[in-house]
């Protein structure tokens, strides 16, 4: 009997009638499944779309008999809606919304020079940077024997004049004038520095024959314009030290553009690997030697 109870109350629970229900468990949210006619479908389980769904997409009034009750409801769609249901038709844009710009490519007459990618250049340097390179330790040594001129020029002044002229004289032994471009501006610099140096009452120590080899001509121009360049800013330092004193000729100036715009030319024709460059290379070396020389030489003289 226990058990046939059991099951009658189990019976009942899933087959109970409402006016039988506990009224202390009655939930008026149930009232409309109570009253509904069995056969009628549930909403919520209608198609999306169909007739009398809130979410076909039109804007018509719609209604739905549940029980006792009476529902409508209007649908409006928005703009600002991103959800489109299935079975409705999709939204219109928004009247306002901006569609994006699709740019076209630039044209070759648009391509300004920076956007164009430019011709690649040589970077092999030419060989007088290569020259320049090249001599520097000699160049450097040289410049060291006339450190005490550099300290102070116009005491200094009487030697450093002794060393050119031994130094410029040994250089134009060591190449026929034809064969140089600054030939006349070398015989030019060495006859205002006896001058200078007679009038100084200086003595000259010459460099004896074997300390002059034979050079190629653009070695010696490049030795001589080169220090036309180095006696620019001497001038400068002299005229500022001494500035009631004159100069002496060797400091005058010259017009030596042209010659040096010519040498620069001539040495930037040159393959850095040939043989010509390697014969130039080395007798500049042989040239700055030239001018330690003159310098170790007439520092003796003057010094005894």
């Amino acid at each position: 009997m226990e058990l046939k109870h059991q099951d009658r109350k189990h019976s009942d629970l899933n087959h109970s009638d409402p006016s039988q229900e506990d009224p202390k468990h009655w939930n008026p949210k149930h009232k409309d499944q109570r009253d509904r006619d069995p056969n009628e479908k549930d909403p919520k389980h209608q198609a999306l779309g169909q007739p009398g769904s809130p979410h076909n997409g039109s804007n018509t009034q719609s209604s739905m008999q549940l029980g006792s009750m009476q529902l409508g409801s209007v649908y409006t769609p928005s703009p600002q809606r991103d959800v489109v249901y299935a079975g409705s038709t999709p939204l219109a844009p928004a009247a306002t919304a901006k569609r994006p710009q699709v740019m076209a490519p630039p044209t070759s007459e648009q391509i300004t020079p920076r956007q164009a990618k430019a011709p690649k250049q040589d970077s092999t340097p030419s060989f007088r940077m290569h020259l320049r390179q090249a001599t520097r330790i000699d160049h450097d040594r040289s410049e060291l024997a006339f450190a005490a001129f550099h300290r102070d020029p116009a005491q200094h002044l009487d030697w450093f004049l002794a060393c050119q002229l031994s130094a410029l004289e040994a250089l134009s032994a060591t190449c026929p004038p034809e064969r140089m471009h600054s030939a006349a501006l070398l015989q030019e610099l060495i006859a205002a520095l006896y001058q200078d140096c007679e009038a100084r009452n200086q003595t000259v120590v010459a460099l004896p024959q074997s300390a002059q080899p034979a050079l190629t001509g653009l070695a010696v121009d490049y030795l001589v314009l080169g220090s036309r360049l180095g006696t620019e800013v001497l001038r400068r330092r002299l005229t500022q030290q001494v500035p009631h004193s004159p100069l002496p000729l060797y400091f005058s100036q010259r017009d030596h553009g042209p010659i040096w715009k010519d040498t620069c030319a001539a040495l930037d024709k040159v393959a850095t690997n040939s043989s010509t460059a390697k014969s130039i290379v080395e007798d500049s070396k042989a040239g700055f030697r030239l001018f330690h020389d003159a310098a170790t030489c007439n520092q003796m003289v003057h010094a005894s």
